[in-house]
């Protein structure tokens, strides 16, 4: 089986372009596809459209993904497997202290995996599985009838490769989240199951606790679109006043030593150089603000009621509003993954699943065609 994977692989350069030259021209077909429907005004979206594409596509990245080789062109990949590698394949005790780095669950799954045996690039093939799957599992709960294009706003998200291939770990926990939401607004029975996933979540990652937090506060005390803007809004103004001020307030509360590693600016010079634009990101506001301009549109400007879309819109602006008051600490960028892993869900499901302009097919070609050129361009740029 090793063999036959290790011919399968290519340079591990050439992983990058490919899927984001693959994907660009997925994304051109598809909006092709859709510009060329002759609507007659009628919501062709309604219609609804195969599952078997998506799961295909999802099987490919899956795979693709997966059972690349282990190199330094993944980031961190080579220092999960160098941990990997060293586990003695013996049952140990977790320490489940929360001021050390470890998370039980992510831990146990490490051990149990060199216990079978398993080589390094078979775990990293499961935690792709994990990571994209729940993605899958995911749009396929709340746009089931809509896969493909959800999938492709998934799989076109500027945060997608990197948290794929580099920050696996923080990937893989905030792919069951984002299925851990779509139990949320249901029974008390589902209810119970996104209490459960976001507990496992938290034993692959704990900076998981923020978006979980936010949901509670979305699905049981501040329901209103507007009030969940004029958040966001004060986020700005809070984080240009004080700036790194608040970071050190969170820093000061000494729950996580990591993320208060991550709020003190300078903690580590190397890593520093590797993330050197600190400071106020307005670009990354303006990319943050697009959902939050369309949550304003649909339900404020339009009045077009979802409980199910408020409900991830809020959860995104109030993960996104902390990152913002945090915006000028170091490795910023890894508090912004906390709101932008819900992004494609919360760009998707009003397109997908709500009537707001007629010929709306035409709408969301055009806004998946931006979606994906952002992202390419950011690829272009090498960033």
């Amino acid at each position: 089986m090793e063999e036959i994977i290790s011919q399968l692989q290519i340079e591990p350069f050439l992983y990058h372009p490919i899927f984001m030259y693959g994907l660009c021209a997925l994304a051109i077909i598809y909006v092709i596809y859709l510009s060329s429907i002759n609507a007659n005004g009628r919501n062709v979206l309604a219609q609804g459209s195969s599952i078997y594409p998506a799961t295909a596509l999802t099987a490919v990245v899956i795979i693709f993904i997966g059972f690349r080789p282990v190199s330094v062109f993944f980031g961190d990949m080579t220092m999960y497997a160098h941990y990997y590698n060293n586990i003695l394949g013996e049952v140990y005790e977790i320490d489940a202290d929360v001021n050390t780095h470890s998370e039980w669950l992510w831990e146990y799954a490490m051990q149990a995996f060199k216990f079978l045996g398993m080589t390094d690039v078979m775990f990293f093939a499961f935690c792709a599985l994990i990571y994209v799957g729940c993605m899958y599992w995911a749009c396929y709960r709340i746009m089931p009838r809509h896969m493909l294009p959800a999938m492709l706003f998934c799989l076109c998200a500027f945060s997608f490769w990197g948290y794929a291939v580099n920050g696996i770990r923080n990937g893989v926990g905030s792919s069951i989240a984002l299925v851990a939401l779509t139990y949320m607004l249901g029974g008390k029975r589902e209810k119970i199951i996104a209490a459960i996933l976001f507990f496992l979540t938290l034993g692959i990652h704990r900076s998981i606790m923020l978006p979980a937090a936010c949901a509670v506060a979305s699905a049981f005390f501040i329901k209103k679109p507007k009030t969940a803007i004029y958040i966001w809004i004060a986020s700005i103004a809070f984080s240009l006043l004080f700036g790194n001020a608040i970071a050190d307030i969170f820093a000061a509360l000494g729950f996580d030593d990591r993320m208060n590693d991550y709020l003190r600016a300078g903690v580590d010079d190397e890593a520093m150089e590797e993330f050197s634009d600190t400071g106020f990101r307005w670009d990354f506001l303006l990319y943050s603000a697009i959902p939050i301009w369309l949550m304003w549109y649909v339900s404020i400007k339009r009045r077009l009621r979802s409980k199910t879309y408020e409900f991830l819109a809020s959860t995104y602006i109030f993960a996104n509003a902390f990152w913002i008051l945090v915006i000028r600490s170091s490795f910023s960028n890894r508090f912004a993954y906390l709101s932008w892993f819900i992004y494609p869900l919360v760009i998707a499901y009003p397109l997908l699943e709500m009537k707001i302009w007629k010929r709306q097919h035409l709408k969301l070609a055009l806004a998946l065609l931006a979606y994906e050129a952002f992202t390419f361009v950011m690829f272009l740029l090498g960033k």
